[in-house]
């Protein structure tokens, strides 16, 4: 729409909303229509606006999403999906999506037979300009990111109010025609509407946190280039990311919405610079090292917080700090005759981070350790003697307190380093 802005209300392509039609759009009688197919794809980005609620002039919500169905069934038949495309001779290809393949393919022979066509695949187009001016990488991830979050909260809301999914395929639609011509993905985005809608608003929101969306900002703006886009390869990486590093939900979500957009689509959302409060500071890596031989570090011993749980994570006392040396044990006694040397420090962010893991540096013989976060035992591992200092990942969690434990049987045990490892800038430097 013109003049551009990403937060004006629909309007349609009309002055007055019109009557819905009453006919399937694969209904005879059939008309023919001849254009070069160089116009297909804007034709189907044209049609999108009939998937607007705005166009129907009706006041009853299921003959509206009955007309957004049927222009839907015209968007796959302009597509070349349906045998009753508007092919109009040998020389005039229909285009379709396939599935099966995940592939954009051509006919030239009324369905018979088809080719993939992967120059006409919106998915791998760049239509928009590359970005310009300063801290480019940063402004084209957050735009992405801006342009995805809205996109998935008007759809949970949707979802929310028991929308048929009619519906919800139809707004997924219209939203992603402002990135192009994605109604040629019907299929696709169907089944991604049905697993958003089997899931629930409520389940697909809690995964969809501001600290997911804040993890997305950091994978594409690591793979962004100085133009502010993804290329095949870096959008694949991206993508590769997405499915590794954040959780299930919001990995089949993500990819699942991203896969149909692919790079083209992304790129667009990124060339509208839609956020304006943009920060990737927090994505740069930063590590923290505190060497107990010197002093205590701004460290301080604790009692263990996490009292009526099992081993390691079971009651406790505090340890002490041994000068120039370590922090040092307390040993407790149980009913079975054994003792347990324990000792838990704890350490205050200036700020709260994004931490992705700690480097442990114990002595002693094998001692379980654990990573509290504030008042919750948030992980607990056997470390090994032998390789020592003990990396112990903690999956991007966000701290503004630290708590360490160690514990050993019978024996006694003690932190000489600890490093800490987080996403953001260094908040003890």
């Amino acid at each position: 729409m013109f003049p551009f802005d990403p937060y004006q209300e629909p309007q349609p392509s009309f002055q007055h909303p019109v009557t819905p039609p009453d006919v399937d759009p694969d209904e005879p009688p059939f008309v023919t229509v001849r254009f070069n197919p160089a116009w297909t794809a804007a034709l189907l980005a044209a049609c999108t606006q009939l998937l607007q609620l705005s166009t129907w002039d009706t006041d009853n919500l299921d003959d509206a999403y009955l007309a957004q169905n049927r222009a839907m069934m015209l968007l796959n038949a302009l597509s070349g999906a349906t045998s009753s495309g508007l092919w109009v001779g040998a020389a005039t290809p229909l285009i379709t999506y396939d599935p099966d393949t995940d592939t954009v393919q051509t006919s030239t022979d009324g369905g018979a037979t088809w080719t993939p066509a992967p120059d006409l695949d919106p998915r791998n187009q760049n239509i928009a300009a590359p970005m310009t001016g300063d801290d480019v990488e940063c402004r084209a991830a957050s735009s992405v990111v801006r342009w995805l979050n809205d996109y998935f909260d008007n759809v949970l809301d949707m979802v929310e109010a028991a929308s048929e999914a009619g519906g919800v395929i139809a707004l997924m639609l219209e939203l992603m025609g402002a990135l192009g011509p994605f109604g040629l993905f019907l299929d696709g985005i169907t089944l991604l509407a049905d697993g958003i809608i089997g899931l629930g608003a409520e389940v697909v929101d809690a995964a969809l946190s501001t600290e997911a969306y804040d993890q997305l900002r950091c994978i594409i703006y690591a793979n962004m280039d100085s133009d502010g886009r993804l290329d095949d390869a870096s959008f694949a990486a991206a993508m590769a990311q997405i499915d590794s590093d954040m959780g299930d939900v919001a990995s089949f979500v993500l990819n699942g919405q991203l896969g149909y957009m692919g790079f083209g689509g992304v790129n667009t959302a990124a060339a509208l610079d839609l956020d304006d409060t943009r920060d990737c500071t927090y994505c740069e890596e930063w590590s923290h090292s505190f060497d107990f031989s010197i002093d205590e570090q701004g460290w301080y011993a604790v009692q263990n917080p996490y009292v009526d749980g099992g081993s390691p994570c079971e009651d406790g006392s505090i340890g002490y700090y041994e000068t120039a040396f370590a922090w040092r044990p307390v040993t407790t006694a149980h009913g079975s005759g054994t003792s347990t040397c324990q000792v838990h420090i704890a350490i205050d962010l200036p700020s709260a981070r994004t931490l992705t893991s700690i480097d442990l540096t114990t002595y002693g013989l094998p001692p379980h350790d654990a990573v509290f976060k504030d008042d919750l035992c948030t992980e607990a591992v056997q470390l090994d003697q032998v390789s020592n200092p003990q990396a112990i990942d903690i999956d991007d969690q966000s701290f503004s307190t630290v708590i360490v434990g160690v514990k050993n049987v019978n024996t006694g045990t003690g932190i000489f380093a600890i490093t800490l490892h987080g996403l953001g800038s260094d908040p003890f430097a």
